[in-house]
């Protein structure tokens, strides 16, 4: 049986924000944005979830996240560090560690070689909606080859006060609905602008990664290394270079997100609106039951397997 995965990039430093913004509360029982999103992707199909954190953040995660959802829900995590890559043997590149999302999920490599799974941020909310569109591709296209990869559009708009995500990328189509073309630079014209900041990938996506930031290691032996290392980015030089399919998966509901401390009310009125449709429940996470626990472990050993 397909056991699906979802990794949630949670090791940003929330600059903008004052802190991390990974941990704010924002739900009645002081739930944090990332406690929604799991609790939709377990809802969606998703049966264990995948933390990318930074070390110092070990004991706020622990708090924050496991002992919270320990008796819910399978977690494991590992750190965002330097991929460990066999031709690097200097000091420069063994030093060298971009930031970004691309460098952030080959952390997770060792523990993702033969499952599909999802990629999703921290700081966002998603929607049941949409990690079930993204729980669904994944079911019907989780082959290691051909490479076939997915990428979630939302709209750029909100009908709530909460702020949705930025427009992040421009794209083209091909007929069958592939992405073509996807360009990242803030000032390129495209024909569609969108927002995308999740995806779904089989375990092939780790080579093409691990081929670029070998790119990226020599570019910054020559001083013309950028400072991140995207999805985005990495998935448009996929399309360049006809290495893999880019599926777009469009959702009708817009992702919002928490980037400044003034954008903490508006998200929480809007969970507030999700509970009163009955979205969620209140507790979020319930006390549960030995019998419970027990099966929750039984999941853990297998989605872990």
């Amino acid at each position: 049986m397909l056991s699906l995965t979802l990794v949630i990039l949670a090791a940003g430093t929330g600059s903008r924000f004052g802190g991390p913004k990974q941990w704010a509360a924002v739900g009645p029982e002081g739930e944090s944005l990332l406690e929604y999103t799991i609790a939709d992707a377990m809802a969606a199909g998703f049966e264990r979830v995948l933390f990318v954190i930074r070390r110092e953040d070990k004991p706020t995660f622990r708090e924050r996240v496991l002992k919270r959802l320990l008796h819910h829900v399978p977690i494991d995590y590992t750190f965002q560090e330097g991929p460990d890559l066999a031709e690097r043997t200097d000091e420069t590149d063994q030093a060298f560690m971009p930031g970004g999302s691309a460098a952030a999920l080959l952390c997770v490599r060792p523990l993702l070689e033969q499952q599909a799974f999802g990629v999703v941020r921290a700081d966002t909310w998603y929607g049941r909606a949409s990690l079930e569109r993204l729980a669904e591709y994944l079911k019907r296209v989780h082959v290691y080859w051909p490479p076939h990869f997915s990428l979630l559009s939302f709209p750029v708009e909100a009908a709530s006060g909460a702020r949705p995500l930025a427009p992040s990328v421009r794209c083209e189509l091909d007929d069958e609905g592939d992405l073509k073309r996807l360009d990242v630079e803030e000032d390129t014209e495209g024909p569609v602008q969108l927002s995308a900041h999740a995806y779904g990938f089989s375990p092939a996506i780790f080579d093409f990664l691990e081929e670029q930031l070998r790119e990226l290691t020599e570019a910054q032996e020559e001083g013309q290394v950028r400072d991140e290392f995207t999805l985005a980015s990495a998935l448009s030089k996929m399309i360049l270079r006809r290495q893999a399919r880019i599926e777009l998966l469009s959702v009708s509901q817009p992702a919002l997100s928490i980037i400044r401390p003034e954008d903490v009310e508006p998200m929480q009125a809007h969970l507030q609106a999700c509970l009163a449709r009955g979205e969620y429940g209140a507790p979020l996470w319930p006390a549960r039951d030995p019998a419970a626990i027990t099966a929750l472990a039984a999941r853990r050993a297998s989605a872990g397997s």
